[in-house]
């Protein structure tokens, strides 16, 4: 009879593996029949009404289990499952916490503690047993999955609150799990998806392309997947490829005009201006009241010596920037350019741009202008920075005011740190060291200010 019982009890515990649970439930039922003292049998008949949601009666055979023996392993791993799907969030946590210490190391044990501790915003102790579960399963692709999708997420969050720049070393964490999860199951296609999303917020396109280019294969109706793979051969300088992934996309949505100006850019940067400037001039007619779209037009007219079509593109995009004072700027400044060295007289000018705008752009053409690159550039630079800072920092400091800091010190101060190195415009290395100390210390600055 006990012979019986044992082989009709694996016959149950197997159709419960293959998930054929009419099958299982016949098989433990007469197993229980049986020999009803029988423990295993007990918590597998548990463990069976969990998955059918029954989780009362499921209870009630897990606690019947480890009453019979107490040695009974993942008793209290389903009874904390089914504490998560009840919403009792703290005692889930105490019964996965009891599994652990039965059964040390176990990794779906950790992947179900880490998931609570996170979702339930204990952020620290959800990490700190993370990394003790992946010191103990390093070959788990799940927990790497998990660490990945959970960096993912904070540098989401602190990029949305503080800017890219602050957001990095999370990204960079998430960025190596997902690689990890994705090396030991490369089928995973979810995992593949999150680690383009996380390149993608990271804006490392150039590195992205591989992984592109393999979920593509999978997901080819995924769109903005191919504008993904054209900016990353674009950042690799292989203006073909970046050129045909967005043909590629622009077929299939032919009246999205941020996709053929992300094509005029390329032209553009190709050195292609001709091409470049009919593409520009298909997107603004997709999106006439976009200034940046025809300040890029207006940049190619002026490569190819087109000064009055460049004047007069110009010219509109500046009535269209009323709200948007960079690229009004910008404008300004290449309107200056042009004047410099086109020889337009006055009259003509004024005919293109209007007597007021001209007047304005000569008026500030004869200001004295500081060097690029040199100390005291530099200098007026940080002291922008400072000033904002003092001011924010009167109100008080809070979450919108450190994300405004922070955002200016990126916008600011960072790309134009990284343009003057780009372009060799620093004046000397004092110069240049003297910036990234400046940049460096008003960021530690916000990020230790304390909230009013």
């Amino acid at each position: 009879m006990l012979f019986r019982s044992d082989a009709t009890h694996k016959l149950g515990v197997l159709s419960l593996d293959l998930n054929d649970l009419k099958r299982a439930e016949e098989y433990l039922l007469v197993a229980s029949q049986l020999n009803p003292k029988a423990a295993e049998t007990q918590k597998y008949i548990g463990i069976l009404l969990y998955r059918q949601g029954f989780y009362r009666r499921a209870k009630e055979y897990l606690g019947k289990s480890k009453i019979m023996n107490s040695y009974v392993r993942e008793i209290f791993f389903y009874l904390g499952l089914i504490a998560i799907k009840e919403g009792k969030i703290k005692e889930a946590v105490e019964l996965l916490e009891k599994e652990l210490a039965e059964s040390p190391g176990k990794p779906e044990v950790y992947f179900e503690l880490v998931k609570i501790l996170l979702k339930s915003n204990q952020r620290e102790k959800g990490i700190d047993v993370l990394e003790e579960g992946l010191v103990k399963n390093p070959d788990f692709s799940p927990l790497w999955d998990l660490k990945g999708t959970a960096m993912l997420e904070f540098a989401e969050a602190e990029k949305s609150a503080s800017g890219l720049y602050v957001a990095l070393e999370s990204y960079d964490e998430a960025i190596k799990a997902l690689h990890k999860s994705l090396k030991l199951d490369p089928k995973r296609i979810p995992v593949l998806e999150r680690l383009i999303r996380a390149y993608r917020g990271a804006k490392r396109f150039a590195a992205a392309v591989p992984y592109l280019e393999q979920i593509l294969l999978f997901k080819p109706d995924r769109l903005e997947y191919l504008q993904d793979l054209s900016r990353g051969h674009l950042a690799n300088q292989e203006f073909d490829r970046a050129i045909d992934a967005l043909n590629r996309y622009l077929q299939k949505r032919p009246s999205d005009a941020d996709g053929w100006f992300q094509l005029g850019k390329i032209y553009a940067d190709k050195g292609d201006f001709v091409d470049g400037i009919e593409i520009f001039q298909k997107s603004i007619a997709l999106d006439p009241k976009d200034p940046k779209k025809k300040l890029f037009l207006g940049m190619l007219y002026a490569e190819v010596n087109r000064f009055s079509e460049s004047l007069e593109i110009l010219r509109k995009a500046i009535e269209d920037s009323e709200d948007d004072s960079n690229t009004k700027k910008r404008c300004e400044a290449l309107i200056q350019q042009i004047l410099e060295v086109s020889g337009i007289e006055r009259v003509e000018a004024e005919k293109k741009l209007g007597t007021k705008t001209a007047r304005k752009i000569r008026r500030d053409s004869k200001k004295p202008k500081v060097e690029l690159g040199s100390q005291k550039y530099v200098k007026l630079k940080l002291y922008r920075a400072l000033k904002l800072m003092r001011k924010l920092q009167a109100k008080g400091w809070n979450g919108q005011s450190r994300k405004e800091m922070l955002r200016f010190i990126k916008y600011g101060l960072i790309r134009n740190y990284k343009k003057l190195i780009y372009y060799k415009k620093f004046s000397n290395k004092f110069s240049k060291r003297y910036y990234y100390l400046g940049i460096r210390k008003l960021i530690d600055s916000v990020k230790s200010a304390k909230d009013a």
